[in-house]
């Protein structure tokens, strides 16, 4: 007997439409059958979570910047002109604006905890300081935002 999984089509759970087995996403790698919700489901469900997770965590990033301000005039007017150095660039594993979500997630996750240390490698400064502090170094660059 062929598993119910092996079918070509499948009803989502959610929308209620039969939908061909390349709509699904798949469990894990292990657990090869597909998902109960279609990708499109998913996608809509999903999506707002994630932005809103993203919207929570860049409001507290924004906070903390214009609360500390730049480290060497001690501008703190507003955040745009705000822009995170890392003090020591070899250390750096990422760019803090681009895991804001990360700011979302429980106190004590391995998570927090990498975030909670990239951002101890890192100090505030305006974008006037931050361009005279990295002139010539080569660092890489990302979105401040």
């Amino acid at each position: 007997m062929i598993p119910e999984w092996h079918s070509t089509h499948k009803v989502c759970s959610r929308c209620k439409k039969n939908k061909p087995i390349s709509e699904y996403g798949k469990r894990t790698k292990k657990d090869p059958r597909p998902r109960p919700k279609c990708k499109d489901c998913v996608r809509e469900v999903v999506r707002p979570a994630t932005l809103a997770k993203y919207e929570y965590g860049r409001s507290v990033m924004i906070r903390y910047k214009l609360m500390k301000g730049c480290v060497k005039c001690g501008y703190k007017e507003h955040h745009a002109a705000l822009e995170f150095n890392h003090i020591k660039p070899e250390l750096k594993r990422y760019c803090l604006s681009s895991k804001y979500t990360n700011v979302y997630c429980k106190k004590n996750t391995k998570t927090k905890k990498e975030y909670k240390k990239e951002l101890a490698n890192c100090e505030v400064l305006c974008a006037n300081c931050h361009n005279i502090h990295t002139y010539g170094k080569g660092t890489k660059q990302c979105d401040y935002t």
